[in-house]
């Protein structure tokens, strides 16, 4: 009894959160219950948010240095997000239960909880109670909705030769939506006319999951590398461009439900780009590429 005392750790964690879902942008409130069964230094409590982003793939393996290879899927995991909040720090408390509140907001490009093709994103609330040779942790599971909301419409502009070009489009695109847009084409400068026999757009993903983020162990684990395109359409004909004026065409692009969220962590990445192509004739096209956030 006595050496099962010693083992025993006499901090205990329970966590509440306010709401059984979450929308981006909004604030998530928590409590933190600590019981104490005996007074504890606490060199820090805090409770952070994290979002992950989880799927699986195949790594190779060898029993030994001339042994055979052989194969089994493996799980890696991503951390596309990550918020804490201290609560109390360099603190004694004494023996019984105490109650800490607070908040964290979720942020406005939060990805929405799901499985996503291949891959998954999760979002945990964890709080951990940190002592000089111990520490004490619970989570819980929070669910992101996807709640369509799209954020404010920006504005992106590009050029190519005497072409200009302006997209807006909604800040954030979220998944499993039809998403409506403006793209504002003209020339500047000369005094030359230019046109397009066919304008078209393509919503494209480009995907890349390093095997180093998945499992070092392995002699080699095959990375995810893909690109795709999820939409295609033209979307004008015939458009004659005159100087310093501007056609304004309106598109819609659709989000696939199992899109892959746009992310970012060195050599793994998820990246969209929304794809517009100008053809002129039977070999002469301009092509601009502008950046999109897929949440």
């Amino acid at each position: 009894m006595l050496f099962g005392s010693i083992l025993r750790n006499p901090v205990k964690l329970f966590l509440m959160v306010d709401k059984a879902s979450y929308a981006p942008g909004e604030s998530l409130t928590y409590k933190v219950r600590v019981d104490a069964a005996k007074d504890v230094d606490l060199k820090e409590l805090k409770v952070e948010l994290v979002g992950i982003l989880k799927g699986k793939t195949t790594c190779w393996y060898r029993e030994s240095e001339d042994g055979e290879e052989y194969s089994r899927e493996a799980d890696f995991s991503i951390t596309l997000f990550s918020e804490e909040q201290v609560l109390i720090s360099n603190t004694r408390i004494r023996k019984g239960s105490y109650v800490y509140s607070g908040g964290l907001d979720i942020p406005l490009d939060a990805p929405h909880s799901g499985t996503r093709e291949m891959l998954g994103v999760e979002w945990y609330l964890r709080a951990k109670a940190r002592r000089t040779l111990r520490s004490q942790q619970t989570e819980r599971r929070v669910i992101i909705s996807n709640n369509h909301i799209l954020g404010p419409i920006t504005a992106k502009r590009f050029r190519l030769g005497d072409k200009s070009a302006t997209v807006l489009l909604p800040e954030h695109l979220r998944p499993g939506t039809a998403v409506g847009g403006i793209l504002q084409l003209g020339i500047e400068g000369g005094s030359r006319s230019d046109h397009c026999n066919e304008l078209m757009i393509e919503v494209i993903n480009n995907v890349r999951i390093d095997k180093n983020t998945i499992d070092t162990n392995a002699e080699n684990c095959n990375y995810i590398n893909f690109t795709k395109t999820s939409d295609k359409k033209v979307i004008a004909k015939n458009i004659t461009l005159a100087p310093q004026t501007k056609h304004e065409i309106p598109f819609e692009i659709n989000i696939p439900e199992g899109a892959i969220p746009s992310f970012s962590t060195g050599i793994s990445y998820s990246k969209w780009l929304l794809k517009i192509t100008c053809k002129r004739g039977l070999m002469k096209k301009d092509e601009f590429s502008i950046p999109i956030k897929v949440t």
